[in-house]
Order: C-alpha cells, then structure tokens, then sequence
C-alpha cells in the first residue's frame, strides 16, 4: 500500500513537471512575439501628428459610398525606423508600413485612407512604405549597433464617405501608424501616429454643385505647335478653359475646393502626357497663379443667394527638353469639395 502511494506520487510530480514545461513554452513564445516591431519616430522624436480638418466640413447629403469628403494636402514626415526588441526577428531586414486606424477605432458612415505615391489604399489592410530597416544580429542590437532607416514619406489623408452615417463621430481619430512587417508595435507611444481632428465638424449639405468644364465637351485643344530644339515657338502656349460652378438645392453659402487630378506622369506640378515627351501642361488661375495638382485650392465662396460662377483658367505647355513631336493627349480631372 505504501510503495504504490509513492508510485503514484512520484507520477503526479512527473505530470507537473511536463505541465510546467509545456506553459513555460507557451510563454516564451507569447513573449517573443510580443518582441516583434520597429520603433518609428519622426526625427524630432516625435509618436503623433495631430491635424485639424479645418472650418466646418460639409458634403452633398446624397453623396454615394465611395464620394470623397476630404483630402489633405501634402504632408512630409521625416521618420526613422530601428529595431526595437532584441529576438530572431532583428536577423532580418524588416519592411516599414503604413498601419491605417491602428487604434481599431469604429467610424460609421466614414473611411479613411491614404494617397501615397500616386495609389490610394482604404480598408484595413496595411500598405508598403518601400522602405525597409535592415537585418541585425543580436551581438550588434545588444552593442548599440543596429542601423536604422531615416526616410521622409510624403502622403495625403482622404476621407470617404461609405456606408450609414449613425450616432455621433468621435472628434479625434488616428488615421494610421508607421511600423514593421511583423505588426503593430506592442510597446504603447513607441510609434509615429498621424491624427485628425474636428471630424465632429463634418456634417451632410443639402447643397449640390456641378461642374462643367468649357468649352464643353471639356476639351482644351493647342491645335498644331512648332516645336523647337530649345521649347515652343512661342515659348508656353496658352489655352483657355473654364469651370463653370451650379449651386443647386440650398439657399445658404457654402465654399468650394477644387482638386485636379490626372492619371497621367507629373512633374514640377505638370501635367506630363508621357514620361519621354519632354514637356508638361501646366494650368494657372484667373491671376496667373500655378494651380497645384493633386493638392486642394480654393475654388469659389457662393454667397447665399448665390447659383451660378464661372472660374476662368488657362493651361500652358511647358518645356522640360526637346519636346517630342507628334500628337498628345493628357488628361485631368477636377474634383469639387465642401468646405
């Protein structure tokens, strides 16, 4: 009775034991994963961007999903990456992404997304930088010796509207975070966030505006131009165009932003028809001015009693080189925003 009281003890411990292992395992391994990230920062050591949307926003109330609300201009952020933890994942190069609404947070009615690089990305799924932080052994991490990556990423915040706008939207929301292939950083303001504020401001309009460009059909035509070996003869010839604005369903003010956009090269704020034609299209406002492309500019302020304007512009070609000869054609397309 006595030997099979010990038997039977010396079997439980030799469970425990192999149970003890098992969880000693299971938490390692949960620990190293928690290890794996980058630390993003902007060079100023900075973990968020906080930018208001501006004055109160409106949109169309019958906006479709897939209408953009809102895009921000051109923002810069200069940011450095390293490895963060040490583990076997620094024994590999680790590529820097864009994480959108890292904090998961909801927003009905609502998506953010991001313009990089020419391409939008909405949804949840993470987008490449480009950029990668490379490999480094554990010797090195632990000596201080890692390389780590400064790069600056330049990228626009769009607003969408989609789906159905319930309750009320929260004031600030993180738009997305920068970090490494393996996820999100588990370590908390280890990471450049970039936040909008003043979404409680976006509210829907009665107001509708259509565009037209003229002269319709919205063709800008240079007819036939002497090229040069220096430019055009003339130097930058001119065309005029105009947009011309209807305000339709309201009887309040409401300002315009114009948006041009083209899925055509562009250089030096031109309009390139192809990357080896040498010359660009650039558009000017009523006094002259560059209009940006691909960046938001003040279009027109309707006063309240206010249906009807026209914005005069003028596109011009310009030299980069020899200019190609024959035909061409660009294309760009102006997008109107509430503000």
């Amino acid at each position: 009775m006595k030997s099979g009281l010990n038997e039977w003890t010396s079997r439980r411990i030799s469970g425990l034991r192999t149970l003890v292992r098992v969880l000693l395992v299971v938490a390692l391994a949960l620990s190293a994963h928690s290890a794996w990230a980058l630390q993003c920062l902007s060079t100023t050591g900075s973990t968020r961007l906080t930018e208001p949307i501006g004055s109160v926003q409106t949109y169309p109330v019958n906006a479709g999903n897939g209408a953009i609300i809102w895009i921000s201009p051109s923002r810069t952020t200069n940011v450095v990456c390293s490895k963060d933890q040490g583990g076997s994942e620094n024994l590999v190069a680790e590529d820097i992404y864009f994480y959108p609404n890292p904090n998961s947070a909801p927003l009905p009615g609502l998506q953010i997304g991001i313009r990089y690089n020419g391409q939008d990305y909405y949804g949840g799924a993470r987008m490449s930088t480009g950029y990668s932080v490379p490999a480094c052994t554990q010797a090195n991490f632990n000596a201080g010796r890692c390389r780590s990556t400064t790069v600056p990423l330049t990228y626009q915040v769009v607003i969408l509207k989609q789906g159905t706008w319930t309750g009320a939207l929260p004031d600030t929301y993180a738009a997305f975070q920068f970090d490494g292939v393996l996820g999100l950083n588990a370590i908390g303001n280890h990471n450049f966030q970039y936040w909008l504020s003043g979404l409680s401001n976006l509210a829907p309009s009665p107001c509708t505006v259509d565009v037209t460009v003229t002269p319709e059909p919205g063709i800008v035509d240079f007819g036939q131009i002497q090229a040069t070996t220096t430019g055009f003869s003339p130097a930058k010839p001119t065309r005029p165009f105009s947009l011309l604005l209807n305000k339709q369903q309201c009887d309040t003010g409401v300002n315009i932003l114009g948006y041009f956009q083209s899925s055509n090269p562009v250089q030096n704020n031109l309009i390139v028809p192809s990357s080896d034609s040498n010359f660009g299209i650039g558009i000017q406002d009523r006094s002259g001015n560059q209009v940006p492309i691909g960046e938001p500019f003040e279009l027109m302020n309707f006063g309240p009693l206010q249906t009807q304007a026209s914005i005069p512009f003028t596109a011009t070609l310009n030299a980069l080189g020899t200019p190609k000869i024959g035909p061409f054609t660009a294309t760009a397309t102006v997008l109107v925003l509430y503000n």
